[in-house]
C-alpha cells in the first residue's frame, strides 16, 4: 500500500505492517523471497524482513480483553476460555469475545483459576467466590469461601478440590465443603498446583517444594529434594500417558515420579537451564516444556530412552536431545509465572496454548515449519598474529605462528543465531569437534607444515551441510625448521658422534696396549728374579751335595747311593 505501510492478506484477514508496528518506513520500494521462505522488504526507510514464526502470540491486536492473561483452558466443546483482570474471554468460531456482562462474574473482577469437571462445566474463581458456567450466567457457589485460588482439580470420585491459599485444601461434594488447613498436612505453606492421580486421590505441590498423594483424608505419600525431586516451587504437575507424575519446579528442572523411582531432567541432563514452568504431551506423545529460556520439545524416543536409563540403570544424568524454541521462533520465555491455573491446554484439533507474560501463546505440534534446506558454509578469513589474510585456496602463512583464528558462517538467515558447526583441522585435529554456534576456530603454535581446515554447519531445524567447505594452507618453516637445515643438523651430528667413536677406540687401544706392556714387564721381572735367586740357591745346593758325596766312605752304602740318586733326580727330572 502506497506510503501506508505493508499489507499482508492470510486465511480471509488483512493485516497492516506500519511503522507503528516496528516497520523500517511506511514507503515499501520493494519485495523479495529467499530460498528460505523469508520475505524481505525494502523501504525508504531499511530493510525488514518476515517470516512465520512456529509460536504466534495473540495480543490486544487480535482482540484480549487484556495484554496480561492469568488462565488458559480449552473446553471439550473447542471453546478456549481465558481469564484476565479484566474478565472473562472465550475464544468461539474464530473469534474472542467477552463471556456475559463484565465478564459474567458477580463481583465484577475477572477469574483467576479456571477448570473443566467431567460433566463439562466451566468453573471459576475470584477473590471473593467461587462458581461455574452456565449459559451466559456465572452461578456462584456460596457455600464456598472467597480467596486466591491456585488450582482446582476433580478426583475419581467426582469430588471437586479447590486449593485456597488460606483456607487451605478444600472439597466440594455438592454444596457441602470439607477444609483440610495446610497444617493438617503438616505444611505451613501452600498449595500451588493440584492434580487427580488415574488411580485414586490427588497429588499436591507446595510453594516451598515438595509433592505429596493425598488419599481417604490422609497423606499417602510424600516426596522432598532428598528423594530426587527437583528443588525450589512446584509449579506444575500432570500425569502422563504412562500413568508417571510430571513435576515442574522452579530451581531444579522437570522430576518424574513412578512408584518409588525419582528422576530429574535438568541442566545436566540437556535442557537449558532449570526453572520449568510447564510441561504437556503432544498427540504424537513428544514432551513439550516451557522454562524461563525457551519452549523445549524432546522426542518420543529420546524421552524412552532416558526413562529406560533410568529404569533399568539408574542413569539420571544421561543426556537427551533437545530442540529449543526461543524468541526466534516467537516464543516470550521469563523466570516470572502466573500463580493462577491452568497455564498451558491443549485444544482438540492437537494446538498447544500457553501463557507467556503478556498474551496468550499457540504453537501446532504438526506444523512445526522445518526448514529443509542446508545452510551453505563459507570461510571468511584467516586471522595469524594479528595479521589478517584472505581465505585462499593454498594460503602460504610466514614462518613461527603462534595465534591463528579461522572465521566462518552458514548462509542461513531464518534464525543465524541458531546455527551450529563442527571443525576439524587436518593435520592437528584425529576428530572433528562440536563448537556450538561458535563461528570461529582458534589454534596455538602450529607446526610448520600444509593443513586442510574443514567445516560444517546446520539451520535453525538442526538440518547439516555434510559436505561443508574446505581451506587449504601451509605454514612456511623458519631457515632453522627446513629440511635442508634439519638433514644438516643431523650429518653434523652423525660426523661428530663417528668421530668421537673413532678417538675412543683410539684410546681404549692405548690403554689395552699400556696394560700388556705392564703384564709383559711383570712376568720379565719375575723371570728374572727366578733366575737370580732361585736356581742360583738351587745349584749352589747341588753343589753341596755333590762334595757330601764325595766325602763319603769311597765303599757304597746305602746312604751314598741315596745321596748320589736325589743328586741325580734334581740334575735331570725325571720326564716320565
Amino acid at each position: 500500500m502506497l506510503n501506508r505501510g505493508l499489507a499482508r492478506v492470510h486465511r480471509h484477514h488483512t493485516e497492516l505492517f506500519a511503522e507503528s508496528d516496528g516497520l523500517s518506513g511506511n514507503a515499501v520500494r520493494d519485495l523479495f523471497e529467499d530460498r528460505e521462505g523469508n520475505i524481505w522488504v525494502a523501504t525508504l526507510g531499511g530493510l525488514d524482513r518476515f517470516r512465520n514464526l512456529t509460536v504466534s502470540t495473540l495480543t490486544e491486536k487480535q482482540g484480549l480483553l487484556n495484554p496480561k492473561i492469568w488462565s488458559v483452558l480449552a473446553a471439550k466443546d473447542g471453546d478456549v476460555w481465558m481469564g484476565s483482570a479484566l474478565g472473562l474471554g472465550r475464544l468461539h468460531d474464530g473469534r474472542i469475545e467477552r463471556f456475559g456482562p463484565q465478564g459474567g462474574l458477580l463481583d465484577g473482577e475477572g477469574p483467576g483459576s479456571l477448570f473443566e469437571d467431567r460433566r463439562g462445566r466451566i468453573w471459576a474463581s475470584t477473590n471473593r467466590e467461587f462458581g461455574y458456567l452456565e449459559g451466559d450466567r456465572f452461578i456462584p457457589v456460596r457455600t464456598v469461601p472467597g480467596g486466591y485460588v491456585f488450582s482446582i482439580v476433580e478426583d475419581g470420585e467426582g469430588d471437586l478440590w479447590i486449593m485456597n491459599q488460606q483456607r487451605g485444601a478444600l472439597r466440594l461434594r455438592g454444596e457441602a465443603v470439607q477444609e483440610f488447613p495446610w497444617t493438617a498436612l503438616g505444611r505451613t505453606d501452600h498449595v500451588t498446583f493440584a492434580t487427580a492421580d488415574p488411580r485414586g486421590g490427588i497429588w499436591l505441590g507446595f510453594k516451598q517444594g515438595g509433592v505429596v498423594h493425598f488419599s481417604g483424608d490422609k497423606l499417602a505419600a510424600v516426596f522432598s529434594e532428598r528423594d530426587g525431586l527437583g528443588a525450589g516451587e512446584i509449579l506444575h504437575l500432570r500425569f502422563d500417558s504412562n500413568s508417571a507424575l510430571w513435576a515442574a519446579t522452579k530451581e531444579g528442572g522437570l522430576t518424574r515420579i513412578k512408584g518409588q523411582s525419582v528422576a530429574t531432567l535438568s541442566s545436566r541432563n540437556g535442557l537449558p537451564c532449570d526453572t520449568v514452568h510447564w510441561s504437556i504431551e503432544d498427540d504424537a506423545l513428544a514432551l513439550w516444556v516451557y522454562t524461563a529460556c525457551g519452549l523445549l520439545r524432546i522426542d518420543r524416543a529420546e524421552l524412552d530412552a532416558w526413562i529406560a536409563a533410568v529404569e533399568q540403570d539408574k542413569q539420571t544424568k544421561r543426556g537427551v536431545g533437545v530442540t529449543v524454541f526461543d524468541s526466534s521462533d516467537g516464543v516470550r520465555s521469563n523466570r516470572d509465572f502466573n500463580a493462577y491455573t491452568p497455564r498451558v491446554t491443549k485444544t482438540a484439533d492437537g494446538r498447544l496454548w500457553f501463557l507467556p507474560i503478556d498474551g496468550v501463546s499457540v504453537v501446532d505440534p504438526r506444523r512445526l515449519g522445518r526448514n529443509e534446506l542446508p545452510p551453505p558454509v563459507y570461510v571468511e578469513r584467516i586471522t595469524a598474529d594479528h595479521t589478517t589474510y584472505d581465505a585462499v585456496q593454498g594460503l602460504r602463512l610466514p614462518p613461527l605462528v603462534r595465534d591463528l583464528q579461522i572465521d566462518y558462517t552458514a548462509l542461513s538467515l531464518v534464525a543465524p543465531e541458531k546455527n551450529r558447526f563442527r571443525v576439524m583441522l587436518e593435520g592437528r585435529d584425529t576428530e572433528w569437534r562440536d563448537v556450538g554456534t561458535r563461528r570461529q576456530a582458534f589454534y596455538t603454535d602450529l607446526a610448520p607444515g600444509s593443513y586442510r581446515f574443514r567445516v560444517r554447519g546446520n539451520n535453525n531445524s538442526g538440518v547439516w551441510n555434510e559436505a561443508g567447505t574446505t581451506l587449504e594452507f601451509s605454514i612456511a618453516p623458519a631457515y632453522y625448521q627446513a629440511r635442508w637445515f634439519q638433514a644438516l643438523v643431523v650429518a653434523s651430528t652423525l660426523a661428530l658422534l663417528w668421530m668421537a667413536y673413532l678417538a675412543r677406540v683410539r684410546q681404549v687401544a692405548r690403554a689395552y696396549q699400556r696394560r700388556l706392556d705392564e703384564r709383559v714387564d711383570e712376568r720379565t721381572r719375575i723371570a728374572r728374579e727366578l733366575h737370580d735367586t732361585l736356581l742360583q740357591s738351587f745349584h749352589g745346593l747341588l753343589l753341596r751335595f755333590q762334595t757330601a758325596s764325595h766325602l763319603l766312605p769311597e765303599r757304597p752304602s746305602d746312604a751314598k747311593e741315596k745321596l748320589e740318586h736325589a743328586i741325580q733326580q734334581a740334575v735331570t727330572p725325571d720326564r716320565s
